[in-house]
């Protein structure tokens, strides 16, 4: 059963990733793109539904399990975002990279965990992975309108308007609300980390050790603060829209990089 929701995850997630690429081209398409992608939606319901009744508790207790749950906000956050005009055009820049995570997240070890330890089980642990997942939707959605507004601004600047330029948003409204997520992240990552400095406490008995994850929590939490402070001074426009690409490699360096070369709690991959 959980190779078969897994599959249905992984068409569902593609086929509607090329729909809404599609979609530039043949307008026609987007309806089908939207109902694909609600399938997505509840298919990854679903999927972490089943993982929470297995493990008797929250189901993003791996890094995995944590990118389900990724993927799974971001789609339901999309899903919100095209109910305003202008913003299904999201889903040509935005599926496709989802889909693309999900599969990436496969590499990960840990897809069935065994019995989960008592650290990682809790409220504490659940409102901290929660914040955390709805930070990194937040700063993926904003590196997503980032790009929107780079390439309507590079066909307005070449003077050569083409299907992006009628379809996408306008440039103002793809950085207002680049910046706004943003500001929502950073909010919740905020949020995040003083809840995982907490639960670190009752963990390990000490707030703060310097791990590699940590560090580059901290790290990341710093690069959005110099995008914030930046926006603050009046950075806009097509920079503004280049450091939000910028700082969200730091996200996926932190996610990726980090949770598969350094062992601890953040990658913990079940028990054998």
């Amino acid at each position: 059963m959980a190779v078969l929701m897994e599959a249905l995850v992984a068409l569902s997630l593609v086929v509607s990733g090329v729909l809404f690429v599609e979609s530039f081209y043949r307008p026609a398409l987007a309806r089908p793109a939207r109902l694909v992608w609600t399938l997505a939606f509840l298919f990854l319901a679903a999927e972490l539904g089943a993982d929470a009744l297995r493990l008797h508790g929250f189901p993003a207790v791996t890094p995995h399990l944590f990118l389900d749950l990724l993927v799974f906000v971001a789609t339901g956050a999309f899903l919100l975002a095209v109910r305003h005009p202008g913003w299904e055009s999201l889903g040509g820049f935005l599926v496709p990279v989802l889909a693309a995570l999900w599969i990436a997240g496969l590499v990960f070890p840990g897809r069935v965990p065994g019995a989960v330890p008592p650290a990682l089980s809790g409220t504490w642990l659940a409102v901290h992975v929660v914040l955390a997942v709805t930070a990194y939707a937040a700063f993926l959605l904003a590196a997503a309108a980032g790009l929107m507004y780079l390439e309507k601004e590079r066909e307005l600047r070449n003077k050569e308007p083409r299907v992006f330029y009628y379809r996408l948003p306008a440039l103002q409204e793809s950085d207002r609300c680049s910046r706004r997520l943003v500001e929502a992240g950073m909010v919740l990552l905020t949020l995040a980390m003083a809840g995982g400095v907490y639960w670190a406490r009752r963990v390990t008995g000490v707030y703060w050790a310097w791990t590699a994850k940590e560090t580059w929590s901290l790290i990341t939490w710093g690069v959005y603060a110099v995008y914030l402070a930046g926006r603050w001074r009046g950075l806009g426009g097509h920079r503004a829209a280049w450091l939000s690409l910028a700082a969200f490699l730091f996200v996926a360096v932190n996610f990726f990089g980090v949770n598969l070369a350094v062992h601890g709690w953040h990658n913990y991959v079940g028990s054998r």
